[in-house]
């Protein structure tokens, strides 16, 4: 199979390659950006936690992820602000 060089980085943005060490899990590489960068990924914790390498505890597992709140005052909070015009 040929492919040129613009659908191999294609490709290759979209593919990961995790190299699992089973003996240290902490040792593993990923081709991500973010873990050649800091050494660890979730691409890594997710792929130990699936094969039993490393446990996470319960009260990990159930914490709520929610966006952060936006900057500014809230919606409701402008109508106190705003001039009321005299009738």
């Amino acid at each position: 199979m040929k492919c040129d060089l613009d659908s191999f980085l294609d490709y290759f943005a979209v593919v990961r390659v995790v190299n699992l060490n089973k003996d240290d899990w902490a040792k593993s590489k990923c081709s991500c950006g973010w873990s050649m960068k800091n050494y660890n990924c979730y691409h890594l914790i997710v792929l130990a936690t699936n094969t039993d390498l490393v446990n996470i505890p319960n009260k990990y597992k159930n914490v709520n992820i929610s966006a952060k709140a936006k900057r500014g005052r809230k919606p409701l909070a402008k109508k106190a602000l705003e001039k009321q015009a005299h009738a």
